[in-house]
Parts: structure tokens; C-alpha cells; sequence
């Protein structure tokens, strides 16, 4: 469908899998886009049923949503159904409901907030347990889509800014832009929470990171064209243009040199709903860095699979483990390890230097032997990240883990893994247009599909 529209996607029409929506400014041009899409489907040789058609709508329901003049709305009957979603007994019932309250994220501007307390119970080895928490985080977001907030019509010819804070424990923005009557109109809220590792950055990194965070999300509205970013961290002024900070901040500076903004400071009592949607739920498995001059891979990603017992244990069956494990542990040793090994609560972790201004020592857990693979199967196939590359899977496992020969135990287990042989993509020619089948007479073929 989308071959057949060709170039009248994005500019009368949009596409998804089978459904079109075409969107005029007055019903003259809405009759003339009409029939230039009916021309492009009939020259392909498809058909339209004409009981799903409707045309001239001034209001549209589409993927849970109520789209009109005014702006975006949630749809109400989808709304009804979250409401009245009985309390959860199961973590299975946790995740429905996380699914369709999710869902209209961008309605809720402390949706990150709110939620923590059930997103905590679907954490690895957390036994479930309904809480004054969690009840309290489900009312609200039920209660939240009640009124929900009607988010304006992006206007690309407009001014765009955006709002962003990063907190201890989580990141927020706001997507607004100017209106004729110089005023602000928002477009999008959003919101996350900080993963272990990022709660250890510096206060400059991590609302670096909001930013990076917040541009690469909208990216679609801020590419090519001028627009302004507003946050409470006066230092962001100069950092990102200054060669002195440190390696993580230069890598980020070079992912937001295809953007052409301008950085504007606020104080954060005049940048307020950014910063709301930022500060997440302290009480929730915060993880305070150890140290102000390294960080440790304790403080590991939620793709990690096993706690840190497990680890553990598994270290101390592991013969070459426990040899540098002892040798580190004589008193008055002058071991040839020091300089690359550390026991951190009775576990061995591999440190090397950064270099980077901000925390002088990274440490990593060395893994087991017996272990590798499991690992490797958990930052490789992460639900959320889809099967990484071998180069993006290893960069992965090297900010938290270490293992002799790791870059080749990583190759191989890509490279045999069976999903991605499965469904890599098909590099041959592509297909071809769909075309009706031509029959001779009524009847002559059927086809019905089984549910």
C-alpha cells in the first residue's frame, strides 16, 4: 500500500498496513485528494469495500484515538475500559493493565511517576506483593484518563520547543510549539525512569542525557529546521560546545550535531512540568552511587538476569575465579592483580580506567565461565532492544560485565543464533505489486479465512 500511494503519503494521506486516512484543508481539495488516491488504487488493480469507507468526517476514531480540530483526544470508550479494570491479582494482570493504560502515556504527563510501583513488581525475582503503593499508583492512573488533556495538531511551519529536567531517577519533556497567538500549545508529554547504570552519572551527564533522550524521540518533528531546547541546567550552555568534558559527554555532543537548536536556561521553578515528570518515585530501588570517583557494574541494567547471589555463587565454583579472588585477598599482598581486579562485596570485579573527568574507574563483574551464554542471551534477545548485532550486543555486555575471550564468545553466539537466521532480512529482489486474480466466471474461486 505503501508503493501504491507513492508520494501522496505525508502529504494528503497517511498509511497504516491496510487502512488509509486522507486529511484535506476544505472539502474542495478533500474531494480532489480523494480521487487522486482512488486513481492510485486503481491503476494497481485494488479494490475498496465500500461498507469500511467513510468519507468527510469531521471526527475520527483511529489505534485508540480521537483525532478532530481541536487537537488529539483519548478515545472515551477505551478510556471506559481501563477505568473499570478490576484490581490485579497476578502479574500477569499488572502487565494487561500496564499495557492498555500505557497505551495513552502521552496524555499523562507523570505517567513514568505514577507507574513505578507496578513497574517494579515485573522486575526479575521480585515476589508479588499488592502494596498501599501500587493501589495508589493504579487509582491514579485511572483517575489520570479521566479528563485526560487534549494534545494540539503539530504545525511544522511553527516554532517547536522543548522543555527538559533529568531528576536521580528519571528523565522528562514536553514537546510545545509557538501559536499565532503567542502563546505555547503542547504536543507531547513523556517521561522515563533511569536505569541503575544512569543513575550514577554526574548531574551534567544525566541532563545531558535528557536532552539527547528528548531530541532523538521527536526527532521526526526537530530534524532540519531551527527550534529552541529549555532546561534548568545552566551549565548545558556551554558544555556541549566546549572540547573540555568528559568522553560520554563528546559522544553525546556528536549525536545532536544533526539538530540545529538553541539552549535556553530556566530556572526550575519556571521549567515546572519537565520537572515533575522527572522526579520519579525515590523510595523505588534506588541505587546511590558507591563512590564519588568510580562507579560498579552492582549498579547493573534492568537486562541483567541474575541477582547478584547468583552471581555469587557461581564465582566461587569457578577455579580461575577464586585463584585471583584469593590471591587479592592475602594480607599485604603485592598480587600482579591489583591493578586490574577488585572484590567488591565478596565479588570479583574487573576495573579499568576512564579517563574521563567524572569517575576515574569502571568496574565490571567478571562472569563465570558457566554463566556466559545465558548472559549474552539476555543483552542479545532483550525484548525491549529486539536481537542486537554482535558489535551492538558486546558493547552492551562491555559496560557491565568482563570475561577472558568475551568479543569472540559474543561473535559466535550471534552468529548462531537461530531467530536471527531465522528472520534476518531478505536480501533479494523485492516483491512485487499485488494483483487481483483473474477469473472467467462468479464462483469460479473462493477463498475463506479460518479464525
Amino acid at each position: 500500500m505503501e508503493t501504491v500511494l507513492g508520494d501522496l503519503r505525508g502529504r494528503n494521506c497517511l498509511v497504516y498496513l491496510d487502512d488509509i486516512i486522507i486529511y484535506s484543508s476544505s472539502v474542495a481539495d478533500h474531494l480532489q485528494d480523494i480521487q487522486s488516491v482512488f486513481d492510485r488504487l486503481k491503476a494497481a488493480g485494488l479494490t475498496l469495500n465500500l461498507k469500511k469507507c467513510r468519507f468527510c468526517l469531521p471526527e475520527l476514531k483511529f489505534l485508540g484515538h480521537v483525532v478532530n480540530a481541536e487537537g488529539i483526544h483519548a478515545d472515551p470508550a477505551k478510556v471506559e475500559a481501563v477505568q473499570k479494570f478490576p484490581i490485579p491479582t497476578s502479574l500477569k494482570a499488572v502487565q494487561r493493565f500496564l499495557g492498555m493504560a500505557g497505551w495513552y502515556h502521552r496524555f499523562v504527563p507523570d505517567f513514568s511517576k505514577v507507574a513505578e510501583p507496578l513497574n517494579h513488581l515485573k522486575k526479575k525475582g521480585v515476589k508479588f506483593q499488592w502494596t498501599p503503593a501500587c493501589q495508589g499508583a493504579f487509582d491514579t492512573l485511572k483517575n489520570s484518563l479521566i479528563t485526560p488533556p487534549v494534545l494540539g495538531h503539530p504545525n511544522l511551519n511553527a516554532h517547536f520547543i522543548v522543555y527538559t529536567d533529568a531528576s536521580q531517577t528519571g528523565l522528562g519533556a514536553v514537546l510545545a510549539q509557538q501559536t499565532g497567538l503567542g502563546t505555547e500549545e503542547v504536543l507531547a508529554y513523556a517521561s522515563r525512569t533511569l536505569n541503575s547504570a544512569e543513575r550514577n552519572y554526574s548531574t551534567t551527564e544525566r541532563e545531558c542525557l535528557a536532552v539527547v533522550w528528548a531530541l532523538e524521540k521527536w526527532s521526526y518533528y526537530l530534524e532540519a529546521k531551527i527550534f529552541t531546547v529549555v532546561t534548568d541546567h545552566a551549565a548545558l550552555q556551554w558544555v556541549l560546545a566546549s572540547g573540555k568534558t568528559n568522553s560520554r559527554l563528546i559522544r553525546w555532543s556528536i549525536r545532536l550535531q544533526k539538530f540545529d537548536f538553541i539552549i535556553e536556561y530556566r530556572k526550575g521553578k519556571l521549567n515546572v512540568v519537565p520537572d515533575a515528570l522527572s522526579r520519579i518515585t525515590e523510595t523505588a530501588n534506588v541505587c546511590p552511587p558507591l563512590c564519588s570517583t568510580y562507579t560498579t557494574a552492582k549498579c547493573l541494567d534492568d537486562s541483567f538476569p541474575l541477582d547478584d547471589e547468583s552471581v555469587w555463587r557461581a564465582q566461587q565454583k569457578d577455579a580461575a575465579i577464586m585463584a585471583i579472588h584469593k590471591s587479592l585477598s592475602e594480607e599485604d599482598s603485592k598480587s600482579r592483580f591489583n591493578d586490574k581486579y577488585s572484590i567488591i562485596q565478596d565479588k570479583l570485579y574487573r576495573k579499568t580506567p576512564r579517563g574521563d573527568g567524572i569517575h576515574s574507574t569502571h568496574y565490571r563483574v567478571f562472569i563465570p565461565s558457566t554463566l556466559c551464554d545465558q548472559i549474552i542471551q539476555a543483552y542479545h534477545a532483550n525484548p525491549m532492544s529486539g536481537h542486537l548485532g554482535v558489535f551492538k550486543t558486546y558493547r552492551r555486555l562491555q559496560e557491565v560485565v568482563y570475561w577472558p575471550g568475551m568479543w569472540v564468545d559474543t561473535r559466535k553466539f550471534v552468529q548462531q543464533c537461530e531467530v536471527c537466521q531465522k528472520y534476518k532480512p531478505d536480501i533479494g529482489r523485492p516483491a512485487g505489486k499485488m494483483q487481483q486474480t483473474v477469473v472467467n466466471h462468479p464462483n469460479e474461486m473462493l477463498g475463506i479465512d479460518l479464525m
